[in-house]
């Protein structure tokens, strides 16, 4: 039987110390690697990103701190079959509302007191935007399944390992509440993307992420409703972008909005998903 590590026994501002540490030592080492990468690689800087700077310090993490790392850092079978069901579907219905909360938040702006800033932060969304444009260019259908691979899939992988396998584990190790972890869980998710025009809808996707690991038991469920938001919004823009031309289909259009009775159906969708997920197993996630 493996010994339990001794810096699981060290304290909660131990255990925070010692992943920070390990995420800028990681951040580091990666940054000298990524020199070496030829600029126009960005498929390859997207690896990295998903892979190196999310995926490997959750499991460097894991390792240094849990007896059986893989399965205490959340990739252990979910309590039911159901739940990679459940997942999918709530990420599908949560969609629109979403999407609503994206359109809302991308046109707020800060008093103009704070002009500097606002400029600064749709400057900097501009040129982030400008880079995934690039990423997802995709002319044929052998680079639409390169960008499910590397952007839904690998990115889902790598943040579901770390947002919810080791920052939610630990706020609720710190607040021995399961709702403040989730809550504060995908507000740290939101803001490291540093995309602050995408902060609230990104929030709540860090929350319907969070309760599908708490009451699943397992990160299977939310990296697979990741990709599938993630998954979507590939497909979508690789259907736009090869949509007829001269006749586009409404949703494409850039002033397209959602109809807020969509909105409101898909709130409720997903919170009964999240409601039948927890009456699935009502034991308190640990």
């Amino acid at each position: 039987m493996p010994t339990q590590p001794p810096l699981w026994e060290k304290p909660l501002w131990f255990q925070w110390l010692l992943l920070v540490t390990i995420l800028f030592s990681t951040f580091a080492i990666l940054g000298i690697l990524t020199l070496a990468l030829p600029n126009n690689d960005i498929h390859a800087l997207a690896v990295i990103n998903s892979l190196g700077l999310f995926l490997l310090p959750a499991l460097v993490y894991a390792g240094m701190v849990y007896r059986h790392p893989l399965r205490e850092a959340g990739f252990s079978h979910s309590r039911s079959g159901w739940y990679y069901v459940i997942a999918a579907g709530i990420m599908l219905a949560s969609l629109p509302l979403v999407q609503a909360l994206t359109d809302w938040n991308a046109h707020l702006h800060l008093p103009t007191s704070m002009k500097g800033v606002d400029t600064w932060i749709h400057t900097t969304e501009e040129q982030q935007d400008s880079a995934i444009e690039n990423l997802l260019k995709m002319p044929t259908a052998g680079s639409l399944f390169l960008n499910l691979l590397v952007m839904a899939f690998f990115t889902a992988l790598g943040e579901e390992a770390l947002f919810r396998g080791v920052f939610q584990k630990l706020l609720f190790r710190g607040t021995k509440n399961i709702h403040k972890a989730v809550f504060w869980g995908a507000v740290i998710f939101s803001a490291l993307h540093f995309q602050f025009l995408g902060f609230f809808p990104r929030v709540v996707l860090g929350i319907i992420l969070g309760y599908l690991y708490a009451y699943s038991g397992s990160l299977w469920p939310s990296i697979i409703a990741h990709f599938v938001y993630n998954g979507s919004q590939v497909l979508y823009e690789y259907f736009r972008q090869h949509q007829p031309v001269g006749n586009p289909a409404p949703f494409f259009r850039d002033d397209f909005t959602i109809p807020a009775i969509y909105t409101l159906i898909s709130l409720m969708l997903v919170m009964a998903g999240i409601y039948w997920m927890r009456k699935l197993n009502p034991q308190k996630w640990l």
